[in-house]
């Protein structure tokens, strides 16, 4: 999900073991420092809008059990599970509320 000016963190645990192949996920290290960038509607979602940003990006190899924290200005996507066998996964999404 795409979370505009938020301050929101994502915790994604993997019940199976994730990779390219089986629906891993890819992310751009550090890519959180620049802030949010701005995304675009696309076929799969949701789109980076500025591709240049799209440099030096990490597939992540998640065992069955890991737990992956994220911030949501991290640039990341998950992938599509190209083999024959089901995976499971889950995304809990917190964020940060300010009382007036």
């Amino acid at each position: 999900a795409y979370f505009a000016d938020a301050q929101v963190a994502t915790a994604y645990i993997a019940l199976s073991s994730l990779d390219p192949e089986h629906g891993g996920i890819e992310v751009i290290p550090r890519s959180q420092q620049m802030g949010q960038v701005s995304h675009v509607e696309s076929g799969a979602g949701l789109a980076v809008k500025d591709e240049t940003l799209l440099t030096g990006t990490r597939s992540l190899e998640l065992g069955a059990g890991t737990l992956l924290l994220s911030h949501s200005a991290l640039i990341h996507r998950g992938l599509s599970n190209r083999s024959a066998y089901p995976v499971t996964s889950y995304s809990l999404v917190v964020g940060a509320t300010t009382a007036n």
